[in-house]
């Protein structure tokens, strides 16, 4: 599943391709519910003939924007974008496309139909800074949070608090933080929020130095699943650090993997 890291890469892929100057055409797909808040006549009104200015990262949605409008897309669980030129024969999971002036097209894969193509909704706002953000930090969290008995990773994971950290990713931090998942966030000293913090750059930082190093020598496919991960994802596997078996449970209906002798309760 594309996580912060692997919207991230997507973003710098589709720059790095030259996307920004490509000017809209037309547009297909063969999944139009995934297109919310307009459809193909909506589209033509809004973007036809206008050029990608810039594309940004919004916690894991991406933003294209034109001079006068935008619109978001989302990679849902298997989601993923390809800017290649039109006699490039497409993928059997391609969605959507969208035609630029330039015979390239910018095509939008998935193959569980997750993914959404979104217009005139405001993205909404958490109350921490993106995770990639230097001045990211869980001391920052308001006291009716940090007081709460919910776990952890629960809080990790709600995207009304911190924007875009995926289960995975969480998981890795919490790990190497040496912190149980199932821990109340009212528990955790200053000290633990500042080892979390710096735990979830660390692991978001390894993820995209991987991906940039990738890009670096074959710009043509950005790819996913890089991540160096020091957790053991598989139930009863040794773990990395002790050799105890690893531990899975549920949170919030997300697997969840720990080591009891490393993340103590």
């Amino acid at each position: 599943m594309p996580e912060l890291p692997e919207v991230e890469n997507t973003k710098r892929y589709l720059i790095e391709s030259g996307i920004v100057g490509s000017r809209f055409l037309s547009t297909w797909t063969d999944s139009p519910t995934k297109w919310i808040g307009f459809g193909k006549e909506t589209f033509k009104e809004a973007f036809l003939g206008n050029q990608v200015i810039y594309i940004e990262r919004v916690a894991k949605y991406l933003v294209v924007h034109t001079a006068t409008d935008h619109f978001l897309l989302h990679l849902g669980m298997t989601g993923w974008l390809r800017l290649q030129n039109t006699d490039t024969p497409a993928h059997k999971f391609t969605r959507h496309v969208f035609h630029f002036d330039d015979s390239r097209e910018l095509r939008f894969m998935d193959s569980r139909k997750f993914g959404k193509i979104v217009y005139g909704e405001p993205l909404k706002k958490s109350l921490l800074n993106d995770p990639l953000s230097e001045n990211f930090s869980l001391t920052d969290l308001d006291d009716s949070v940090l007081g709460r008995k919910r776990s952890i990773k629960s809080i990790l994971m709600d995207q009304s608090i911190i924007p875009g950290l995926g289960n995975l990713y969480t998981d890795e931090s919490l790990f190497q933080a040496k912190i149980n998942p199932f821990t109340p966030i009212s528990d955790l000293t200053k000290k633990q929020l500042i080892s979390l913090t710096h735990q979830i750059k660390l692991a978001l930082g390894r993820s995209l130095d991987e991906y940039d190093v990738v890009r670096g020598v074959d710009d043509s496919e950005p790819y996913f699943s890089m991540t160096p991960w020091d957790i053991k994802r598989k139930e009863n596997a040794p773990c990395f650090n002790c050799d105890s078996p690893m531990q899975f449970s549920r949170i919030n209906a997300r697997g969840t993997y720990f080591c009891l002798q490393c993340q103590p309760i």
